[in-house]
C-alpha cells in the first residue's frame, strides 16, 4: 500500500455511518452484527474502525498459503467487505451478501477507497440465488467461504458449485461439529485440504472456535 494516502474525516465518518446501519437488524437466520461498527474492522491507511473481526490478522494467516497479487476473488457472504478491502492487490473482487445494509456499505467504501481493483457487490439470498449461472464464463481464481456453511440451508449445493468454478477455496468453519460434514464433502470430491489456522484469533469478542482451511480443487 501507498502509506502516504490520507482519507478525509468526512469520508471516514461516512463509512462509520453506513457500518453502523448494518447492526440494526436481526436476520431470518438469527444472525446479526453485534459490535458498534459491525462485523469487520477496517485498518486501511488512516482509517481505523473497530468491528468484531480483524481482517488483516485473518489474511496474514491465509497469505502464508496464497499470493493474492492480480487474483480474481469471490467472497460469498462478504458482509461489509472487510476481507476484500484489505486486499488492494486483487485484480477483481465480487462480494455477495443478503444484507442490503452490508452491500450499501461495501459500495460506499469502494467509492471512497478508489482501488484499481474492480469491485462488484451483489445483494442476494444464497438459498435462492442461481450462483452457478451467474459465474458462467467468469474467471474466478479463489473463493472465500468464511463461517458460511452454518447459515446457508443448501450449503452442499453451493460448495459443489464453488469447486466447479475455481481452483482455490478458503473455508472457515464455525466449529468442529458443523465443520466436519463440510470438510467431508471436499474430501469426497478429492480436494486437497490444508489447515491454515487453528483458531479465529482475530475475533474481538473472544469467539476463537473457528478453523480455516485452504481447499485445492480439481478444476
Amino acid at each position: 500500500m501507498n502509506n502516504t494516502i490520507t482519507y478525509s474525516q468526512e469520508n471516514i465518518d461516512t463509512i462509520k455511518k453506513f457500518l453502523t446501519l448494518t447492526t440494526t437488524k436481526n436476520h431470518y437466520n438469527n444472525w446479526n452484527n453485534r459490535t458498534k461498527y459491525g462485523y469487520h474492522s477496517f485498518h486501511i491507511h488512516n482509517i481505523n474502525i473497530h468491528g468484531q473481526r480483524i481482517p488483516h490478522i485473518r489474511l496474514n494467516h491465509i497469505k502464508k498459503k496464497i499470493n493474492f497479487e492480480n487474483l480474481n476473488l469471490l467472497d460469498i457472504g462478504c458482509n461489509t467487505g472487510g476481507m476484500i478491502f484489505h486486499l488492494p492487490e486483487l485484480n477483481s473482487a465480487i462480494g455477495i451478501d443478503f444484507n442490503k445494509e452490508c452491500i450499501d456499505s461495501c459500495n460506499i467504501i469502494s467509492n471512497i477507497l478508489k482501488y484499481k481493483t474492480k469491485h462488484t457487490f451483489l445483494e442476494k439470498d444464497l438459498n435462492t440465488f442461481d450462483i452457478d449461472t451467474y459465474l458462467h464464463n467468469k474467471k474466478i481464481d479463489i473463493i472465500f467461504l468464511l463461517s458460511l456453511g452454518s447459515w446457508v440451508k443448501y450449503w452442499e449445493k453451493l460448495y459443489i458449485v464453488c469447486m466447479k468454478n475455481c481452483k482455490y477455496i478458503i473455508l472457515e468453519t464455525n466449529n468442529d461439529i458443523e465443520g466436519k460434514p463440510q470438510l467431508d464433502l471436499f474430501a469426497y470430491h478429492n480436494c486437497t485440504i490444508e489447515k491454515v489456522s487453528d483458531s479465529s484469533d482475530d475475533d474481538t469478542t473472544n469467539n476463537y472456535g473457528r478453523k480455516t482451511y485452504l481447499i485445492t480443487t480439481n478444476k
